[in-house]
């Protein structure tokens, strides 16, 4: 096999892999900024329902984290 041959893919073959690496960087980036956007919308929309899980989490049992205990009222009914 001629060098040149050898010279010339070794030429070609670095400004790909440059390219790939630049490429590869990208999209992480990318993956990290849309899942930053995805997460936002998650707690945005899902602000109650995620504050009532972690009350439950932490062992606030009682109705929308009141802060009475529970049946110190007696119901009428």
């Amino acid at each position: 096999m001629d060098p040149n041959y050898i010279s010339a893919l070794a030429g070609f073959g670095v400004p790909v892999l440059v390219l790939w690496l630049v490429l590869v960087i990208v999209g992480f980036i990318m993956s990290a900024f849309v899942t930053s956007l995805f997460v936002r919308l998650v707690i945005r929309f899902m602000r109650k329902s995620l504050d009532r899980e972690y009350r439950y989490l932490r062992g606030d049992y009682t109705a929308y984290g009141s802060k009475r205990a529970p049946n110190t009222v007696p119901r009428d009914w």
